[in-house]
């Protein structure tokens, strides 16, 4: 014990620098369980649908879902989100995927979710443009 604590004086830097690296990630992780949601691959999306039966919850607005979206997804905007959740009360214990488009916020959407029972939100990194990047089909 004496030798760390002499070892923690003459190298105070690199304590700090250890302690602060700690603590950012202890941030991080409870930033992520905060906001509920994991990020998921495409990939990853696709293997949650098929094996598991998963809702793709598309947050962008209805011009932009007509236009082009993930086949199955359900369509709620996020400003109605809150107001809109009883059409998809039906699938608390399965697995949710936000899906959105830039400059969209996530975190608001799985926060509400996890607030009003959901278990299992993930959301799709990238959102719609990954999926899109990565070749898979979207619907008109």
């Amino acid at each position: 014990m004496y030798k760390f604590i002499e070892f923690s004086i003459q190298h105070w830097q690199l304590c700090l620098a250890f302690a602060v690296i700690a603590m950012a990630l202890i941030g991080l992780e409870l930033y992520i369980r905060y906001t509920g949601a994991r990020g998921l691959s495409p990939q990853e999306a696709t293997l949650l649908l098929n094996r598991e039966g998963a809702l793709v919850l598309d947050l962008r607005d209805v011009k932009q879902f007509a236009a082009s979206s993930i086949s199955g997804s359900r369509n709620i905007p996020l400003q109605q989100l809150g107001n809109e959740l009883q059409k998809i009360k039906t699938h608390k214990n399965k697995p949710i995927i936000i899906n959105y488009t830039s400059g969209q916020s996530y975190q608001t959407a799985a926060r509400t979710l996890r607030k009003s029972g959901f278990t299992q939100i993930y959301h799709l990194k990238g959102g719609i443009n990954s999926w899109y990047d990565a070749g898979f089909p979207l619907t008109k």
